[in-house]
């Protein structure tokens, strides 16, 4: 069984979600491999203690020169590995569960998924950053929040938003994702007509968005109903409730 660490969640939600598109990434991953998973919950102070005890490597390095670890990690009892990073974890599941789900990795397109995912599929969701982390602030409970703001030190709480300027946030992401709506062209998925990696990581921000916003809200609304034909909101749907084969 694989148990995928991630943050606590006290969202005001029936079926809360992780507020890392990361961790969505490997959820979405996980749900188009068919893999069945368990999700454990790690403070911001446990992560690297968390992450130490199970053998998860670190996934970067932080200015002191120690060793910096994040979620997500996962690890799978049945092999008795554990492993950090969004890509790397999809790098693991096709090559440990290559018959189950879709290829999330398919031959030839390593390469160009992590740069999609590492920088194109963000950068229409740029001009939301900050707006999106007041929004996940405000959802959190004290503890969560006193966490939150020690974790990203930069990080305004009290920073609020004009209505002109949010209307200018969501035009720039408007036009963000119709420059991947000209690359898709009539295409439903990146890749292949399966979910790949790349559609994970597009997904998980779309995903997190939605659930930040609301998905009553007139904004949701505009970009899942109304932008490039309702390509977002179809999309999505795909991926939530895509069936993948069974090995």
């Amino acid at each position: 069984m694989i148990t995928l660490y991630d943050l606590p969640s006290s969202f005001d939600d029936p079926n809360p979600i992780t507020y890392s598109p990361f961790v969505l990434r490997v959820k979405f991953a996980l749900q188009h491999k068919g893999i069945p998973f368990t999700t454990h919950r790690v403070t911001y102070s446990e992560i690297a203690s968390k992450a130490q005890a199970i053998g998860a490597p670190p996934t970067d390095v932080q200015p002191d020169g120690t060793p910096l670890y994040t979620i997500p990690f996962i690890y799978d009892s049945e092999t008795n590995t554990a492993i950090a990073d969004s890509f790397l974890i999809a790098k693991y599941l096709d090559r440990t569960y290559p018959n189950s789900g879709s290829t999330l990795l398919p031959e030839g397109t390593e390469i160009l998924q992590h740069l999609f995912a590492s920088n194109t599929v963000m950068m229409p969701f740029v001009p939301l950053y900050n707006f999106l982390r007041v929004s996940i602030y405000e959802k959190m409970d004290a503890i969560m929040q006193a966490a939150y703001v020690e974790h990203y030190q930069s990080f305004d709480i009290q920073q609020k938003f004009e209505e002109e300027e949010m209307k200018q946030m969501w035009v720039q992401t408007e036009v963000g994702l119709g420059k991947l709506d000209q690359v898709m062209g009539e295409n439903n998925a990146f890749v292949k007509e399966e979910p790949t990696f790349a559609d994970d990581a597009l997904g998980a921000n779309l995903r997190l968005i939605k659930f930040v916003i609301g998905e009553e809200s007139k904004e949701w609304t505009a970009i899942s109903s109304m932008w490039h034909n309702g390509r977002w909101g179809k999309y999505l749907d795909w991926l939530e409730n895509y069936k993948p084969r069974v090995a």
